[in-house]
């Protein structure tokens, strides 16, 4: 009996579809890599006393304000951590906080923003962050897998950014990117004393317990903490560290197992040690609630605004809206 040919037609469409969606899956990489200096290709490694991973940066940006090569030396660069399918985000954060024409910070080059991404999972994701990286020249991609449980290894490669791609900067902002921030108030607020390249500037949590209930997202079993409080630690939405403080995170974390919760094992516990002072920024950092909302921002004695930072914004829509409250904020 002879096959119906249009049966042996539909399946010889999905057997080509297929083959051709496999030559995408394995060339697309190399798409990425195609044209990038040699030094970008460099494989680096995450280093902890019982963990290491190796990856690269498969994508990233112009760097020549970063680096130097143009006599320009930044005092900030931020990377945001975001994800592939987080595109309306990034478009909000450029359109806002990171947005030349809303930051004379910006505009000047003295804070830099870039986004950091782990490994897309689809074809589409890669596809549209080339499109992106084309137009707006700001994504780190590396190939480290993404998830919540990887996000230290995320942040790691933020810090190891910074050192040897845009060593220029003075400082690293890590933000996450439900965060808005006023970066021409948060410059004009901070103070930058001696020590400040080896410090860490946040909000600052102490007393803080572990969670030892296995389905809690931040579950730390008592081998990996045994002691009943974590150090004092920044709050993860939004943090900056020196380039020395972020060097010491990077030697330091040789010896400490890793941590899936970031802010704890960086600014906490390897900060702890490595003798890295954290400066209590609280009063100028919080998340969204009916304050922002009903704009009722915290000021000074000179009735001028002191928050700089609203975090944990659920949407695109929320951040513009967030940003605009707060840069429109007034003590009067």
């Amino acid at each position: 009996m002879l096959p119906n040919l249009s049966i042996v037609k539909k399946l010889g469409s999905v057997l080509l579809l297929i083959y051709c969606l496999l030559i995408l899956e394995f060339s697309l990489p190399m798409a990425f890599l195609k044209g990038s200096a040699q030094n970008r290709l460099a494989v680096h490694k995450i280093s902890f006393v019982n963990f290491t991973q190796h990856y690269k940066y498969v994508m990233l940006p112009e760097l020549s304000l970063c680096d130097g090569s143009r006599g320009h030396n930044p005092l900030l660069v931020a990377t945001v951590l975001s994800v592939a399918n987080h595109s309306e985000r990034r478009r909000a954060i450029r359109e806002t906080w990171a947005s030349p024409r809303e930051s004379d910070s910006i505009r000047t080059g003295r804070v830099l923003v870039f986004f950091i991404i782990s490994s897309p999972v689809s074809i589409h994701d890669l596809y549209s962050l080339q499109k992106e990286q084309k137009k707006h020249n700001d994504l780190i991609v590396t190939d480290l897998p993404e998830s919540y449980e990887n996000l230290f290894m995320k942040v790691y490669a933020s810090i190891v950014f910074h050192q040897q791609y845009c060593p220029k900067a003075q400082f690293l902002m890590k933000v996450d990117d439900d965060v808005v921030v006023h970066l021409d108030r948060m410059i004009d607020l901070w103070k930058r004393g001696v020590g400040a390249d080896r410090s860490m500037f946040c909000q600052i949590w102490t007393k803080s317990r572990p969670r030892r209930d296995p389905r809690s997202k931040w579950y730390v079993p008592k081998e990996v903490w045994p002691e009943p409080y974590y150090p004092g630690y920044c709050n993860g939405p939004m943090y900056i560290m020196g380039k020395e403080a972020g060097q010491r995170v990077l030697d330091y974390a040789q010896i400490f197992p890793p941590l899936t919760i970031e802010d704890i094992l960086y600014t906490g516990i390897i900060a702890e040690v490595a003798d890295i002072q954290r400066v209590q920024w609280g009063v100028s950092m919080m998340p969204v609630s009916r304050n922002v909302w009903r704009g009722r921002l915290r000021c000074n004695s000179l009735k001028k605004p002191v928050v700089f930072s609203i975090h944990s914004l659920p949407s695109s829509k929320h951040l513009r809206k967030g940003f605009e409250r707060m840069k429109a904020y007034n003590c009067t």
